[in-house]
């Protein structure tokens, strides 16, 4: 049988038996990005309203698991990059455990060429690794040409 405990941003959730294992999961360490519910073989990870918690509309947790279909395989643990998962096998970490299958990271790439430097990536990056650097000529060499104004059909609106 497996415990399910939530204390202070914190999700616990253990099984006795051959094994003990342990998965904790840190609310203030995770950032929403999703791959531990991409990545889970049982679907047991549901995740929160991501979107009106960011905005501050709601306290809400970010994910939830269910302690009835999750299997403690840890997968989420591996694939989760910014550690607010850990899953542990008779209080060792399976981060350390070299039997345990890795998930490789893989590198980053900007393809300058097609980039249109929007900055978006900037904004949502949750660990502020982003940093979009552009240069733009003077609005007046930018925006060239002239407004004309018929006064015949201008209501004066304002708008």
């Amino acid at each position: 049988m497996q415990i399910k405990e939530e204390y202070d941003g914190i999700l616990v959730i253990s099984r006795d038996g051959v094994e003990k294992r342990v998965l904790t999961w840190n609310e203030h360490l995770c950032v929403g990005c999703g791959i531990c519910y991409d990545i889970c073989p049982t679907k047991a990870i549901t995740l929160g309203p991501l979107g009106a918690i960011a905005k501050g509309l709601v306290d809400a947790p970010k994910l939830d698991i269910d302690e009835n279909t999750y299997v403690l395989c840890g997968i989420c643990a591996h694939g989760c990059p910014f550690d607010a998962m850990d899953l542990k096998i008779n209080g060792k970490s399976i981060k350390r455990d070299e039997r345990y299958p890795k998930i490789k990271r893989r590198d980053i790439k900007v393809y300058q060429e097609i980039c249109v430097l929007c900055g978006q990536c900037e904004i949502v990056c949750p660990q502020g690794a982003i940093d979009v650097e552009r240069e733009l000529p003077p609005r007046k060499n930018l925006v060239l040409g002239e407004i004309t104004i018929n006064k015949d059909k201008c209501v004066l609106c304002g708008i």
